[in-house]
């Protein structure tokens, strides 16, 4: 069957084949053919492009039946003078019964990137998805075995892994800060980097030593199913001031200062082998929901 190479402005048009194949994952909702056709371009992720000497171009290689959708993927390019040009799989799906078109998919992009002069190829990198796809994580997900499998049948590597956890909040007192032998104040701040987000950040004699973030769900996206979920994209505690229960503060008074705000559902990611992160987040009641991957490989 042959494969069709389509412009970013021909996107709109797998916004239905999207929606049904992102329907089995959590935090992913449903977008228009508006949202989807806004969304998918790099031009939507802050700082692509800044580099001086910097371009990118991108690429959807789609397969169809009588106008039916029957999967695509999404292939970026990044060029900086004097470096050679990287290739990013952006975005994979087919549906799980039909891996031929998966591996047609896969074969055609590889073609692409060679005659670009690319070796190195990223897939599903944090950061470089969709705006509205995975609260913006851009990973594959373990829910889509088909396309974490053909990737790896293929001799792409793991480049990152992480777990996803997920907690239902309830009302409590206001956390207070342990009482340790150092002199820490905690600040809010709300809309320092999104309009949205809500920071609780430790401080000691002025200078930040610890964070915890709270970005809503609608930041990335519309969806009246998000409007009470956050994501929590990491904690940070210094050093010389972990395994005092701080990290535990900054998580429970984020909660609670998001629970005023009417937020009751919170989701966080962290490493596969960060075990500490993972004990603190289920010792809060975190509960694992999935597993979540980037991949990459070297061309020969």
């Amino acid at each position: 069957m042959p494969l069709a190479y389509w412009d970013i402005s021909e996107a709109k048009r797998l916004t239905e084949f999207y929606n049904q194949q992102i329907a089995n994952i959590p935090y992913c909702y449903e977008v228009s053919a508006e949202e989807f056709q806004k969304g998918i371009g790099l031009e939507s992720i802050p700082g692509r492009g800044d580099q001086d000497g910097e371009s990118w171009r991108e690429q959807l290689i789609v397969e169809e039946a009588r106008e039916t959708i029957l999967g695509f993927i999404h292939l970026a390019i990044k060029t900086v003078t004097g470096d050679s040009p990287r290739g990013y799989i952006r975005f994979l799906s087919y549906e799980c019964d039909h891996r031929q078109i998966g591996q047609q998919l896969l074969a055609a992009s590889e073609q692409y990137f060679r005659e670009a002069g690319v070796s190195k190829i990223d897939a599903f990198l944090p950061y470089e998805g969709y705006c509205f796809y995975h609260v913006g994580r851009g990973f594959v997900v373990d829910r889509w075995a088909h396309v974490y499998g053909l990737l790896g049948m293929n001799k792409y590597r793991i480049l990152y892994a992480q777990v996803f956890m997920e907690k239902e909040l309830v009302r409590g007192s206001k956390p207070t800060l342990p009482m340790i032998d150092v002199d820490l104040s905690s600040v809010i701040e709300v809309g320092q980097i999104e309009p949205l987000q809500v920071s609780v950040r430790l401080l000691q004699d002025g200078k930040g030593v610890g964070s915890c973030d709270a970005c809503p769900v609608v930041q990335y996206q519309r969806s009246s199913e998000g409007v009470r979920q956050f994501y929590i994209p990491g904690l940070w505690i210094d050093d010389h001031l972990r395994g005092q229960g701080l990290g535990r503060y900054l998580v429970e008074r984020l909660h609670w200062e998001m629970l005023k705000r009417g937020y009751d559902h919170s989701f966080i990611g962290t490493e596969l082998n960060n075990y500490r992160a993972q004990l603190l987040y289920a010792s809060d009641g975190y509960e694992l929901l999935l597993t979540e991957y980037s991949f990459a490989k070297e061309l020969k």
